[in-house]
């Protein structure tokens, strides 16, 4: 390798290194660390190949050990590196932009899965949980506010709280994997190909514009599997099991829906040509807005099934053929 390319493949592993160190000790920017943890091992693999890439990970983990501990290390191999590296290789591999992300899920999934699996099995640690003791720390330091408001709030109201906000996140664990594996997919390659605009020499699979993302119609399925596991649950309360799985693959579902639903309100703002700024506004606010968030799942389930894309182009035909035989 030449002088330049070494410098640049150490100023990615330093890259990394800023990231881990910011995922396991900054909780104000831990979220968007750890959402686009692998995109430095990703550029290294794209750029200087895979033998660089692991060689690169051999010198990085003593670093990572001297910056957090054995549990740390683990999640740097995992997320940091060995899913960037992945990612990057298949990249070469995917036939469009749905192989590729169908793919590079499928390893996010597992990567995270395999990081529980050792973290849990080995050190008795689970990276992805919140301890109950944080939970009810947290919830007696909004206390105040919600006392301040003239809502009278008991201590034992708030444990109870805060138990049962413990037990949910529990039971939303498969669904919080699943959900945060496609953020930092999507959102990791939007950077990557971000990176790489300019480099004609490195292909990678272009992604749709936002308002054509179109969810199959299978996807149905998917939803009718919830609906039967909720009243096998309510038949058979002693299952606990049926209510888990009901649970997270209707959040599952819905998290698609509010996509899909989003997804067609970028298109037609975008054929009404408001400002980029505006819709990017819109989709925050109807990600923390609860009931815009419900509209958008009704408009998603909606726009699968009729595809109003599809109509609303159908009927632009139309009408422009009309217009050019009146003309």
């Amino acid at each position: 390798m030449t002088v330049k390319k070494i410098m640049e493949t150490l100023s990615w592993i330093i890259s990394a290194l800023i990231l881990y160190t910011s995922g396991i000790g900054i909780r104000v920017i831990s979220p968007i660390a750890l959402i686009i943890a692998p995109v430095p091992f990703f550029v290294i693999t794209k750029k200087f190949g895979i033998k660089t890439a692991f060689i690169a990970l051999a010198l990085t983990l003593p670093a990572a050990l001297y910056i957090g501990d054995i549990v740390g290390v683990i999640i740097f191999i995992f997320i940091f590196s060995l899913l960037g590296i992945a990612c990057s290789y298949i990249s070469d591999k995917a036939e469009n932009i749905i192989d590729y992300a169908a793919k590079a899920l499928f390893l996010a999934v597992i990567s995270k899965v395999c990081l529980l699996v050792i973290s849990v099995y080995f050190f008795k640690y689970n990276p992805f949980i919140i301890s109950p003791e944080f939970t009810e720390t947290f919830v007696k330091s909004v206390a105040p506010i919600i006392s301040g408001t003239g809502i009278k709030v008991t201590p034992q109201e708030m444990a109870d709280y805060a138990k049962s906000v413990s037990d949910s996140i529990l039971m939303l664990m498969p669904t919080m994997l699943i959900l945060f594996s496609i953020l930092d997919t999507t959102l990791s390659y939007y950077l990557i190909t971000y990176i790489f605009r300019k480099n004609t020499e490195i292909k990678l699979p272009k992604i749709p514009p936002f308002g054509e993302w179109k969810c199959p119609q299978n996807i149905f399925i998917a939803l009718i599997a919830s609906v039967v596991l909720e009243l096998l649950a309510k038949g058979f309360p002693e299952e606990k099991i049926f209510a888990i799985l009901a649970l997270n693959l209707m959040e599952v579902t819905r998290g698609i829906f509010i996509i899909e639903g989003l997804s067609i309100m970028w298109y037609f703002m975008t054929k009404k040509n408001i400002h980029k700024i505006i819709k990017l506004f819109f989709v925050i606010f109807a990600l923390l807005f609860p009931p815009l968030s419900y509209i958008m799942s009704m408009l998603g389930i909606f726009d699968i099934w009729y595809d109003l894309r599809r109509k609303k182009s159908g009927r632009n035909k139309d009408e422009s053929n009309i217009d050019k035989r009146r003309k």
